[in-house]
């Protein structure tokens, strides 16, 4: 599955080796998916593990958890922001960080992306927002809250900007390799990123501090995402609620841990992309799109508004109101058909196609070796996974219509069933 000879490490790409090589075992092909990595399938098992045992007693037992899991990153943010900007090189970092470059606001791609990244960090569409919501008290002032935790999370992400740049300009500093090269996704995180701490002093102190914050970020992530799945079914399957917390949350744990299995084999580094690039973007968007119409179109900004002045004391301004009614159904109804006519106009959609250090064909001619060798290129899915991608939207898009459906039919057999 993945060549077997002696591959060249320059100094300037041991990370990279050690990353597909040794972590991953990658596979040089997405219709190859390869042995099963037990070392990847131990971390999967306890990563769920963790879950479940923070899960277990659902909002009660991850109300609590969340005290450290959600302030302890801050303080390992800040360390590690003031070590990031006394290296040598952060201040190119930063400025490459600042610096807008003003031609990719013509990207429809650049928008969407950002768009998903924002649903996802606040939790917009996934359900995790009323899923907590809803052990609120019924007069809390939900305006406030929404305003606080979103200036907390962008203030956050753009602090978290000057900390990942600072590291990734001392990176270029120590290496030469160019921000130009750097790539989004897993590969930033624990290659790019790992590749600056390496070259730290007291680099293994930094790295498991490093680490630890991504391991209680992602603990986080998951709690909101599990206890929206754990309301939704005890609210539609009602007899579970008669059941322990234990074992309700432990089997949805355990069915999500069997799904997520694949990953762990050789080939899993591509299911792994697929899902983060192409099961989301569309389908959050498009569900955001139909939130907002049931509540402003279908419901109604005026009732809704008087609910929450129900609430709160007070009706929301006419900003939140333009931007229920108006302004968010357009700009996403935007970045919606953007992106479908762009994916129609280039074809089968591209993927980062790992095929191994070019060094060792260099190594092999007597040729030089490259400080900074291709390891992966750009490769278009096959069609069977052009599929997959369209039935993965597809599926999460529908549902949203076909619950509508089976709800708007259910209640009018019950009401001609009186």
């Amino acid at each position: 599955v993945v060549s077997t000879q002696s591959t060249v490490v320059h100094p300037n790409n041991a990370t990279m080796y050690y990353w597909y090589f040794e972590t991953l075992k990658a596979s040089n092909d997405i219709t190859i998916m390869g042995q099963i990595d037990w070392y990847l399938f131990g971390t999967l098992i306890t990563a769920w593990v963790v879950c479940f045992l923070c899960m277990c007693k659902g909002v009660e037992s991850s109300g609590k958890v969340v005290y450290f899991t959600a302030t302890f990153p801050y303080v390992l943010l800040v360390v590690l922001f003031f070590r990031g900007v006394t290296l040598p090189g952060a201040k190119e970092g930063i400025l490459y960080y600042i610096t807008p470059k003003w031609e990719h606001l013509g990207d429809p791609t650049v928008w969407r992306t950002a768009a998903t990244q924002i649903f996802y960090s606040l939790g917009i569409a996934f359900g995790s927002v009323v899923a907590y919501s809803s052990y609120n008290k019924r007069d809390n002032n939900c305006i406030r809250d929404g305003v606080i935790v979103t200036l907390i999370n962008c203030g956050t992400s753009i602090f978290g900007g000057f900390v990942i740049f600072s590291l990734l300009g001392y990176r270029a500093h120590k290496t030469g390799v160019s921000f130009e090269d750097l790539k989004s996704g897993p590969g930033l995180a624990f290659v790019a990123i790992t590749d600056a701490i390496s070259e730290m002093s007291v680099g293994p102190l930094w790295s498991v501090l490093f680490f630890f914050m991504l391991f209680l970020l992602g603990l986080d992530s998951q709690f909101g995402m599990l206890e929206s799945l754990l309301t939704s079914v005890k609210d539609e399957i009602p007899v579970l609620n008669r059941m322990r917390k234990e074992f309700v949350s432990g089997g949805i744990c355990l069915v999500l841990c069997l799904l997520a299995i694949p990953m762990s084999f050789q080939g899993g580094l591509y299911i792994v992309d697929l899902l983060d690039n192409w099961s989301l973007s569309y389908p959050l968007l498009i569900v955001a799109f139909l939130e907002l119409a049931a509540v402003a179109w279908v419901y109604g900004v005026k009732k809704f508004s008087l609910d929450v002045k129900d609430m709160t004391g007070y009706e929301p301004n006419y900003y939140f109101k333009a931007c229920w009614l108006v302004i968010c159904p357009l700009v996403i109804g935007v970045l919606i058909l953007s992106g479908i006519i762009l994916s129609i106009i280039e074809g089968y959609p591209l993927y980062d196609k790992f095929v191994g250090c070019n060094n060792d064909l260099l190594e092999d001619q007597g040729l030089p070796l490259e400080a900074n060798p291709t390891w992966v290129v750009k490769d278009r899915y096959p069609a069977a996974f052009v599929a997959i991608i369209v039935l993965l939207n597809a599926l999460s898009c529908f549902l949203v219509p076909g619950y509508f459906l089976y709800y708007y039919r259910k209640t009018i057999a019950g009401l001609f069933g009186r």
